[in-house]
């Protein structure tokens, strides 16, 4: 029996009866071989031992999840995808996300009315406090005014929020 198997191991083969060996099609077994995971010599033919192994150790990578295959590289990817867009859809529907431009309109909303108040505290200063001159006022309008474009100037030159601090 050895020696039949090292005769048979020497054999090159055609893909349909390598195919026949190892149960799959001859359709499979070309698709391997284009893939470049059975090698072929250029008329075609597989090497019984060589195309053996190399479907075995392509197999076994792939049942291993480290298969290089592109078909399954494909399908883990659209796989990750599917889920990735189905946790988006989930997150929006239970309102967990928010579109940026409600939350830019939001903020800006907020930055201008702490920018009002802030602004009118000259105002108020000079009415809680009749004692202090118009210069006084005046200096405490612009400390706040300086304040706010510090703030602005913070926040970064991007010309959105910044701009509702100003």
């Amino acid at each position: 029996m050895g020696a039949a198997l090292t005769k048979r191991g020497d054999e090159y083969l055609s893909q349909t009866v390598f195919g026949d060996r190892t149960g799959m099609s001859r359709q499979r077994v070309s698709r391997f071989v284009r893939e470049g995971v059975i090698p072929a010599g250029a008329d075609g033919k597989i090497h019984w031992l060589v195309g053996l192994q190399a479907l075995i150790e392509h197999l076994s990578e792939m049942a291993a999840g480290r298969g290089g295959g592109s078909l399954t590289q494909a399908r883990i990817a659209l796989a990750n995808a599917q889920k990735e867009a189905i946790e988006l859809k989930n997150a929006a529907a239970k309102r967990e996300l928010v579109p940026a431009a409600e939350v830019e309109s939001a903020w800006s909303d907020i930055l201008s009315t702490i920018r009002a108040r802030m602004l009118a505290l000259a105002s108020d200063i000079a009415q809680l406090l009749p004692h202090l001159s118009k210069h006084d006022i005046l200096a405490i309008d612009s400390a706040i005014r300086d304040a706010l474009h510090e703030a602005a100037d913070a926040i970064g030159a991007d010309g959105g929020a910044a701009e509702a601090v100003k």
